[in-house]
This record gives structure tokens, sequence and C-alpha cells, in this order.
């Protein structure tokens, strides 16, 4: 394999996009002859010299909204995305790519099931899923609800999300997905068990084409040795226990923020609360100092920021295998979160952090106070999360792993 593109809607700005990089980067150091490069929507306006921009045409799409009104949108809209199409095959005719490898797609406008289909024109394909929405009648997170492991339609109960088609063609969606599961050159990764269980269960991916391999992180930039300075760039008291939540919309449901007001409302022991992300979490609790740091896309700045709290809180009730997590950990930072997703794939109780016995704010409560009460008593397990983390997220191994899953498809696509 000379040349490898991957593709993804945002360049840097999500964690299925920043989880893209660092896995493109682990192959790189990997096999460094390696040519890759990549297709985004979303980028700056100087991005990297082997990355390209793929929007709809600005015209055409502006034109599908204004008439939108008259009926005449979807008609436009057909028009839009066929003008994407044949751009994308001919920037694919310039590239020449070995081997495909898809990320998140469903946050750009105009990208769909037609992409992946035409880049199966070009080469095989490896679909490394950082979600549900792959599997699902459109969905990124199923919640509670099971239709879409025998059929997506109207009456499936996963709540409204941006990515989630209207409910009259949620069942072409789903079935739109195992027609392309059929095709021998579709591959994917799931980074979690989890995902890999949910993907490959009733009529989902075909068990044999999917493999399971975890994000790496570059363990050097994300350090235990930060914490001093992480600490006393953040003016963090000595005896002060401090927490850290993570998330770019806090007030999203699939992010956790009702969950967490409702947990930390209950604690009674001082602690310093940190948050990141756009908006600030208002806690109801004369024991808790909240400090809001806003948004960090600043890689070493998180990195002194992880490893400066004593315990980061991940209170999302779904989630595949979160940047944060693993983050914290390489920091030396253990995590407290629900027994979720891939999420009770790396919270290992008195290793790595501290489970919650189920989704719901009391239980999360018990195990925020758990947390302390072990930190207070030199509990950090701050040596055996870091340890978890180097073996877990090691790039060296898991770029290696991406690297043997590439040949293997090329072999078989052969």
């Amino acid at each position: 394999m000379k040349r490898l593109l991957a593709i993804s809607d945002h360049l840097d700005t999500g964690g299925a996009a920043i989880a893209c990089g660092r896995i493109l980067e682990a192959v790189s150091q990997c096999d460094p002859t390696l040519e890759i490069s990549r297709i985004v929507q979303y980028a700056p306006e100087e991005p990297h010299p082997h990355t390209w921009r793929l929007s709809p045409h600005l015209t055409l799409q502006t034109w599908a909204r204004r008439l939108k009104p008259l009926g005449l949108g979807a008609l436009l809209e057909q028009a839009t995305s066929r003008n994407l199409l044949d751009r994308f095959h001919r920037l694919l005719d310039q590239l020449q790519p070995d081997l495909i490898n898809i990320h998140n797609i469903h946050g750009a406008s105009n990208w769909g099931l037609e992409l992946i289909e035409a880049a199966l024109e070009h080469a095989p394909v490896v679909w490394t899923l950082h979600d549900m929405w792959s599997f699902t009648g459109g969905c990124a997170y199923s919640f509670e609800c099971e239709r879409f492991r025998t059929h997506c339609d109207s009456s499936c109960t996963c709540p409204p999300q941006s990515c989630k088609p209207e409910d009259k063609l949620l069942a072409a969606s789903w079935e739109h997905r195992r027609r392309l599961f059929q095709h021998p050159n579709l591959y994917a990764v799931s980074p979690s068990h989890w995902l890999a269980q949910c993907a490959t269960n009733g009529n989902g991916w075909p068990r044999e084409r999917l493999s399971t391999i975890a994000n790496p992180i570059d363990l050097d930039q994300y350090s235990p040795s930060l914490r001093e300075h992480g600490r006393e760039d953040l003016k963090l008291a000595t005896g002060q226990t401090s927490a850290l939540i993570v998330s770019e919309y806090l007030h999203q449901p699939r992010k956790g923020g009702h969950l967490i007001h409702e947990a930390l409302r209950a604690i009674t022991t001082p602690l310093t609360l940190l948050t990141m992300g756009n908006a600030p979490a208002k806690i109801e609790n004369p024991n808790i100092q909240c400090k809001h740091l806003g948004y960090i896309a600043d890689e070493a700045t998180k990195a002194r920021i992880f490893a400066a709290v004593d315990l980061l809180i991940h209170p999302a009730p779904v989630d595949n295998l979160p940047c944060v997590i693993s983050e914290a950990n390489a920091c030396g930072t253990p995590i407290v979160g629900f027994p979720i997703g891939g999420v009770k794939e790396m919270i290992r109780e008195g290793e790595t952090g501290w489970l919650a016995d189920e989704l719901s704010a009391p239980s999360l409560t018990k195990a925020i106070r758990r947390a302390l009460d072990d930190i207070a008593a030199g509990r950090t397990l701050r040596q055996s999360a870091r340890a978890y983390a180097s073996e877990a997220y090691n790039p060296q191994q898991l770029g290696q792993a991406y690297l043997s899953t590439f040949h293997q498809v090329l072999e078989a696509s052969a």
C-alpha cells in the first residue's frame, strides 16, 4: 500500500475528528513511507497541504434553501448532491488511493451513504465507527431504543438528533445501510467492544468484516509530568480536591448535563469544579466552587488541565470510546462515569476510576463520593490509570494494528 485516503466531516473539531487525526499519525509513525491524504468539509482556511475540502456548491445550496418553501428545494438538493459527488469522483481520480479510511461523515452537509458507495468505486473502504450512525436508521446513538437491531422505522423511540432523518425516511435509511453492508470491499473498525457488538447484532455489519481497535493517544503529550505546571496555571490550592467536566455542549441529552447537575447537588465535600466547553455548568451547591475554562482546542493546554485535576467526571448516558477519558487516564487522572457503552470498558473500578452502579443521578453521586473519599485517603489511582492508558491506547501498537487490518483488507479485496 502506497496511498491512504481518510475522509471525515471535520478536520480537528470534535472527538471523532481528533481520533481520526491520531489514528493517521499512529499509522504514519509505523510506516513513514505511506502517503496519507485527507478529505474534509470543515477545516481552517489554511488546512494541511495534504488535506482537501469538499463542500456543497454554495449557489446550489443557497437556492435549495430559498426554494424549499415552494416545494422546489428537494430538486435542488438532489442537484447539489450530484454536483458534490461528481467533484468527489474527480478528486479520487486525482489522488488514486489504494485504500480509503472513512470516519464520521454525518456532520457534513450533503455527505451521506452515497459518498461511501462512490468511494467503493475507487478502492476498498475501512469505515472507523465513532458512534452508531453506520448501522441505525440515522441516529448517532439510539439511547433506549433497540429497533436498529431488527428494522428502524417511524416507531423508533430514540430522541431527535441533528443527524436523524425524518420519521418517514428512517426505514429506507436503515434498509440502505443493509444493502451497503453486502459490498465485499466494505470493512469496519470499532474502537470499543460494545460498539462492535451493537454493530454486528442482528442485521448489522458482517462479523467477519469488523475488527476492534481502540483509538490511540500521544502518551508523550498527555503525561502525568504536566501535573505541577498545570496546577500552577489553574491556581489550584494545595489540599483542595479538584474535578473536571469536559463537554462541548453539556446541555445536550447525550452529554448528561441533567444528570451531573442533580448528582452534584448532593455532594457535601468541598470541591473545586472546572468545566471545559462552550457553556459553564451551573451547579447549585455551596460546597462546590465552579470555574469555567471555556472551549479549549489546544492540545498542550488540555493536557496540562487533565494532569492538574484529581478526577474527571464523565456524565454521558451514551458514548463509545470518548477521547476525554483516554486523555485524562494518560495524564494519570482517574474517571467517574456510568456503566454504559464503551465507557464501562475504560473505567476499571479501583484501577482507572470509579464506576456508578447504574444510569441514574443518585448512583453517580455515590460514585463521586467514593472517589472523593479514596482521593482524600491517598488512593488517587494516578499511577494505575497512567499504566492502563500506556498499554490500552499505545500509538505504536494500535497504529500497527490498523496497518495490519489495512493490508488484510487489500489482500482480501485483490
